[in-house]
Order: structure tokens, then sequence, then C-alpha cells
């Protein structure tokens, strides 16, 4: 415990949103979906290049098909730059089989006061398609996001990426005041994960200003970078990891 007092107070989230986007399962009781991971193997949202549009205040629940690559809650995938100027923001996905936002080679994105909580594998994953060399730069800026409670998908899913992380990093992108609360991987997860470099562009930098960790089971942050490029750590409160 702990008085709760600045700079270590406690999140208050509001997880409701008059728009709502849910799974129902025929024979599968919310009671279940609450309790057994395995058992969300929810519906997803994509968005694919050329797609145009932003996602705004609402609820995501029972998203994310459990140990399925590629079916997430919030994903836009590949869309290069065709997402620049997207707007993810005051959304929240919550009891998810399968993380909760997944930005996949697109750029330009903002994602702002976004909510996850409990979630299956990294809540918050960025991935470089290395296919795609420098035409995916990323450049996407997230802000004010909480995230709270995330636990490890079955190992060995997705080849290396069955670790979980409130936030799973990759280079050129912003994260400034965020929030990562009880990451429980218990492995090679963290708060953050900044990946080694090879799987993430490197020719632009990466900002980290003023983010929060607390409560993670394995680390605040984990760096597993093996060489350059350097990333700034600017005034960060990490605590009880």
């Amino acid at each position: 415990t702990h008085l709760g007092t600045e700079p270590f107070q406690g999140e208050v989230a509001l997880l409701y949103r008059n728009v709502l986007v849910r799974t129902e399962i025929t024979g599968v009781s919310d009671g279940t979906l609450d309790s057994t991971t395995s058992q969300r193997t929810g519906a997803h949202t994509m968005f694919m290049m050329g797609a145009m549009g932003n996602v705004r205040y609402t609820e995501f629940k029972y998203l994310g098909h459990y140990s399925t690559k590629g079916r997430y809650p919030i994903h836009t995938h590949m869309m290069v730059d065709s997402s620049r100027g997207m707007v993810i923001k005051g959304n929240t996905s919550w009891m998810s089989g399968n993380r909760q936002i997944n930005i996949h080679a697109s750029n330009g994105i903002l994602l702002e006061d976004n909510v996850g909580y409990i979630c299956a594998g990294s809540a918050v994953f960025l991935e470089f398609e290395p296919a795609l060399n420098a035409i995916s730069l990323m450049q996407n800026v997230f802000t004010h996001n909480l995230i709270v409670r995330v636990i490890p998908p079955a190992k060995g899913t997705f080849d290396s990426f069955w670790q979980s992380s409130c936030f799973w990093m990759s280079f050129g992108n912003s994260f400034i005041g965020n929030v990562a609360v009880e990451e429980d991987s218990g492995s090679d997860g963290g708060g953050y994960h900044i990946p080694e470099a090879p799987g993430s562009p490197a020719i632009l930098d990466t900002f980290f200003i003023a983010n929060e960790a607390h409560s993670c089971f394995h680390s605040g942050m984990r760096s597993w970078i093996n060489g350059p490029p350097l990333v700034p750590l600017i005034g960060m409160n990490f605590w009880r990891n």
C-alpha cells in the first residue's frame, strides 16, 4: 500500500461509452468471457490501406480473438501513409482476447486518451513491417493513454511475440504522458518494451517523455536494443515494479 499522494496517485478511468462494439458468442456467458481468457474468441476491426476516418469515444468489449494473429480490437493494418492524420481518441477496450490497439506499418496517427483494461498479450503493440523498408516510418504519437492489467497469451503464440507488455514500442514514434499498470507476464514483458533495433526503423528519432509505470510484475521498462539508436528517457516516473 502507499499514501496515494503526488506523484503516486491511483488511476481512475471510465470504461463505458455511449457507442458500444462488443462480441456475443452463442452459448458463452459474459461471466465465462470475464473469467476465462481462452474463451475470448471475439470479433475484430481492421483498417487497411486507403481507409479514411477516425475512431473516437467508442467502447470495445470482448473483442480480439485469443491466440489468433491479426485479430485485434483496433487494428491499423499496413496503411503506410494513408493513415496520416488519423485520430484514435477517447476509446476504451476491455476484456480483450488479443491485444487492444495494434498499429502495423501505419504512419502519422494520433492515439490519445485511450483506456485499456485486461487483455491477453501486449495491449498497445507497434508492428514494423520489414518488407516495406523506409516507406513505413511510423511517426505516430501516443499521449495520455492508460493501460491496466496485461496478461500473457499461451507461450509460443505469434512466434517471439508471446511476451506481454502494456506498450510494445517501436522506433520512430513518440510516447508522452502514458501510464502502464500491472503487467503480469512474469517473464520478458514490462510496462514498456523496446525491442531489438533490427525489427524497427532506426532512421527517425524516438521520444519518450513523462511516462509512468507502476505495479508491473517484471519491470517498468525492458530494453533489448543491442546497439543504436539511443532512446532518451525523459521525466519517467517508475515505481513499485
